[in-house]
């Protein structure tokens, strides 16, 4: 007779049900008989079985091997079967466990089930009723695993996901703060470039040196929460120094040190450097950066203030690399102004001394005229450089006779009207020599 089924479908069977783990159960009755032929019959369905007499004995298997399920009788001399399966659960939860019993009754049943035993079976029993009852606790046991074992792993997942959200959120978190650090950078960049704009503009328009580096002074001290702000500024012509103090009294701790600051500053990079000092009896940090004019050091800013927050202290510091620029470029400004009204006195005044030189104007008239309108502006209160200014247009006011012709200058008694006339064409020509 052919098999029903292909017979490398029945070698695959027989290679799953090989490789399958056979369940391991313990027998335990005090009727040799008994135990000889529930081993037998289960043995043929593929069991592995260990049998005893005495459920103590079973115990110790049970603690120290996996065992699927535990079978013994009710009614044993030593420990009873109720006792044994109550003892051998709290040991292993999930041992599957039958009760025999001669005695088939409600109150039996409910008792079993009480004590932990998963089903039972009345003597007198089959073998067909053994196996249906060892496989249908197998099989709920089997569930109750694979039930634990879902539950486990829904558990195991559920903690992986939440662990995933808080590692998504603590990223998302720190992105969020990453993103708010530089947009804060970037608005306090954009605010310092404004204020570097800002700075550069009105000292662009200020000619006064002194009155310039005072000016810088005050924005510095109240841009940086300065107790006190000082620039140091030598062009060859003497020190300049420009203080500005937000608290009263001096520090002369800031002037004593800043000239060691300074020193450092030309050291590093980015021309600034910064220190911890003791000052109006709380700790204060200094801040010091060098001033260049065509890459030569000429003199710095330092400032001292009370200690900042550490983001306060980096946007601050690349402030601090700007204001020097600024500063350079208005006193770059100064020095070119300085240089070409120099180059033009000096041109007006050979003018001048060439007039002298050929008797057209009285020797040492500018001069005299330069001192007096001087006095005057001095007399007046005007600004040091107002003064200069007037100084330097008494000086020059004759330089457009050299327009002149001699015969006209040196005419004596009344001009007419046409030499009249040419004479007063020399403020004309004297402003077009100076532009």
């Amino acid at each position: 007779m052919r098999p029903l089924l292909p017979e490398w479908t029945l070698t695959r069977q027989v290679r799953e049900a090989a490789a399958k783990p056979k369940a391991r159960v313990v027998v335990v009755d005090d009727e040799p008989q008994i135990r000889e032929l529930l081993k037998a019959a289960l043995k043929r369905e593929g069991y592995e079985v260990s049998t005893y007499d005495d459920g103590r004995k079973a115990l110790r298997e049970i603690e120290a091997e996996p065992i699927d399920v535990l079978i013994t009788d009710l009614r044993m001399p030593t420990i009873s079967g109720l006792d044994l399966i109550r003892t051998a659960k709290e040991t292993r939860p999930q041992l599957g466990s039958i009760l025999i019993t001669a005695f088939a009754s409600t109150e039996t049943a409910v008792q079993a089930l009480r004590f932990g035993a998963d089903d039972y079976l009345t003597k007198p029993f089959s073998i067909d009723a053994l196996r249906k009852v060892v496989g249908r606790v197998l099989s709920a046991g089997r569930m109750a695993r694979d039930e634990q074992a879902a539950v486990k792993r829904v558990r195991t997942e559920a903690d992986d996901l939440r662990k995933k959200s808080r590692a998504v959120e603590e990223d998302l978190r720190r992105t969020r703060h990453d993103l708010d650090l530089n947009r804060r950078a970037l608005e306090h960049r954009v605010e310092d470039l404004e204020f570097i704009r800002e700075l550069t503009g009105l000292l662009a328009q200020e000619d006064d040196l002194d009155r310039m580096l005072h000016t810088t002074a005050r924005i510095l001290a109240s841009r940086f929460r300065a107790v006190v702000a000082r620039i140091e500024l030598d062009l060859g012509d003497g020190v300049r120094t420009a203080e500005h103090h937000t608290e009263p009294g001096n520090t002369p701790v800031l002037k004593a040190m800043s000239g060691a600051l300074l020193q450092r500053a030309c050291l590093v990079a980015d021309g600034v450097t910064k220190d911890t000092v003791l000052g109006y009896g709380l700790p204060l940090e200094a801040l010091a950066g060098v001033l260049r004019l065509s890459d030569q050091p000429v003199g710095g800013v330092t400032l001292l203030r009370p200690v900042p927050i550490e983001e306060e202290d980096e946007t601050d510091r690349f402030l601090l690399t700007l204001v020097p620029q600024a500063l350079g470029v208005a006193l770059e400004g100064q020095v070119n102004r300085r240089a070409a009204e120099r180059n033009a006195l000096g041109v007006a005044e050979r003018i001048i001394e060439a007039l002298e030189g050929r008797g057209a104007l009285f020797h040492g008239h500018s001069r005299r005229v330069a001192r007096i309108a001087e006095a005057i502006a001095g007399e007046l209160g005007l600004s040091p450089r107002l003064r200069r200014v007037i100084e330097m247009a008494a000086r020059l006011h004759d330089v457009g006779e050299v327009g002149i012709p001699d015969d006209v200058l040196k005419r004596e008694g009344p001009l007419n009207e046409g030499e009249q006339a040419v004479i007063r064409m020399h403020p004309i020509i004297g402003a077009q020599i100076l532009e």
